[in-house]
């Protein structure tokens, strides 16, 4: 979805490459196989692996630190009471590399990937996943480097994905700002009653338009072949931005010049809102920021765009930002209880204001 967050393209791309050249396997070779969640037999449940931390942290090679996450949350499973046998792989999030760790994990395991993700976007923490704010359990939790060291978070409070958040940050920076982390094991009915199904074929046909060249209004054409509730409200260069790695977060914003007009973007991992020059809000998160390259259609994320030392890089392409109506159930409990849950991410970039929902044009 470009969100901003989610990881790049470019580290999932990469990932897939480490994965075949050290398997030694043909394009041809590498297949998975995608499950609707609602032909999962009920006995069984999915398991959510990711990468937490800051993601220009992100390693060239991740799937160590994703195999030994997911080998560690097995075994949890396999210790509770009953006993869970994990035999899925699902999503906690849409992103160009979060949403590739566990199809990594199906290639891996043999086991099929679930048509669904944990949050129907890219989010900047756990309690912020609709795994979380639809109440299903976040603990335990195992987080794992790529030498195998090994964390477990085991809460009294299984589905306080606050506190969980607190502890997994924190033991992310104390792996370098990035670790491997698995969690979440969910059953069919959870994930058809909670979560954002369907949105990996979805992603699917997103793709579709955003490379084909022929179509230059994309936003446009996904509104009209219903793939998406979105618009397009910007076209014009990045002139501006900051960047700075903070409590194991990137945050920022980045400045944009059109014809005669400017915005702006504050981010904390994700895009988080989009203002006009005059600091009118146009919209918020959870509702989606979108950006891709004009030229040739790329989802760019906001790490995409900076250097090392946290400042815009030269030579980017022109970009289109959009607007995308986020899952609906993100609003099963209501409004005030998603804006509460924003609230502390909008404070930490400097927004004191209340969400703004998507609007059609």
């Amino acid at each position: 979805m470009s969100g901003g967050g989610g990881g790049s393209l470019q580290y999932g791309c990469a990932l897939l490459k480490a994965y075949m050249d050290s398997h030694k396997l043909d394009p041809k070779d590498v297949s998975i196989t995608v499950i609707d969640p609602k032909d999962m037999p009920r006995e069984d449940y999915a398991g959510v692996t990711a990468a937490i931390g800051a993601p220009t942290a992100i390693p060239g090679d991740f799937s160590p630190y994703a195999n030994n996450a997911f080998r560690l949350l097995q075994t949890l499973a396999l210790g509770a009471t009953p006993p869970r046998n994990i035999r899925y792989s699902l999503a906690v999030e849409l992103g160009g590399f979060n949403t590739f760790v566990p199809m990594l994990i199906a290639l891996d395991q043999q086991i099929p990937l679930v048509d669904a993700d944990g949050s129907g976007r890219a989010v900047p923490a756990l309690n912020t996943t609709l795994l979380a704010v639809n109440g299903n359990d976040t603990a335990p939790l195992g987080l794992a480097d790529k030498d195998n060291n090994q964390v477990t978070l085991v809460l009294q409070d299984p589905k306080n994905a606050q506190l969980a958040e607190t502890l997994a940050r924190q033991v992310a920076v104390g792996f370098n700002n990035i670790c491997g982390l698995s969690g979440w094991t969910v059953h069919k009915d959870a994930i058809i009653n909670t979560l954002a199904v369907g949105s990996i074929s979805r992603c699917q046909k997103i793709g579709a338009i955003l490379r084909a060249s022929s179509i230059t209004d994309k936003f446009g054409e996904l509104q009209r072949q219903g793939i998406l509730c979105c618009r397009e409200v910007f076209r014009g260069k990045i002139t501006g931005g900051e960047s700075k790695e903070q409590d194991g977060f990137d945050k920022g914003f980045v400045e944009y010049t059109g014809d005669g007009s400017s915005c702006k973007t504050l981010f904390q991992n994700e895009t988080l809102l989009i203002q006009s020059s005059a600091g009118e809000v146009w919209m918020t998160a959870p509702d989606i920021i979108a950006c891709y390259d004009q030229e040739n259609g790329r989802p760019l994320t906001n790490a995409d765009m900076f250097d090392a030392q946290g400042q815009i890089k030269q030579g980017l392409p022109p970009v289109v930002l959009g607007l995308i109506a986020v899952e609906q159930p993100w609003w099963k409990q209501g409004y005030e209880a998603i804006n509460t849950l924003w609230q502390r991410y909008f404070t930490s970039v400097g927004y004191s204001g209340n969400i703004k929902r998507f609007t059609s044009p």
